[in-house]
This record gives structure tokens, sequence and C-alpha cells, in this order.
């Protein structure tokens, strides 16, 4: 499931917390051959990547219609 949030509620995320960072989550599903050339393409990432995607953090999920709306 794509998470497209609204302009208004990206804004409302961002005034909460405006000096925490911002986490990105990729969920990847690979054609054949696709896992070798995400590999490919991390191996010359390196470093970045690790430090950036290895740093366990807590976080609060962002706000969609999917988790706003009301009955």
């Amino acid at each position: 499931m794509a998470v497209n949030p609204s302009g208004q509620g990206l804004k409302r995320f961002l005034e909460t917390a405006p000096d925490e960072p911002v986490v990105m989550l990729n969920l990847l599903r690979f054609t054949d051959g696709g896992q070798d050339s995400y590999e490919r393409y991390l191996a010359h990432f390196g470093d970045c990547a690790a430090e950036a995607v290895l740093r366990p953090t807590t976080m609060r999920p962002l706000p969609t219609p999917e988790t706003t709306a009301t009955a």
C-alpha cells in the first residue's frame, strides 16, 4: 500500500516535531535479476547507507487518510 499523505497531513507532521529526523522505509519487491542490481547499487552506496539505514529509532506514524479517518 502506498502512503500518500495530504499536504495538510504532512504539514501537521512537520509542525509537531520540526527538529526530529525524518525516517524513510522502503519496502522493495524485485523482478528477476532486480535484487542483484539493487545489491550492486548498495555496494556503491556503501558506508552512507549503513550509517543512515542501520540507526534504530522510534517513529510515530505519518498522518494518512487511513490513520486519521473518523467513524
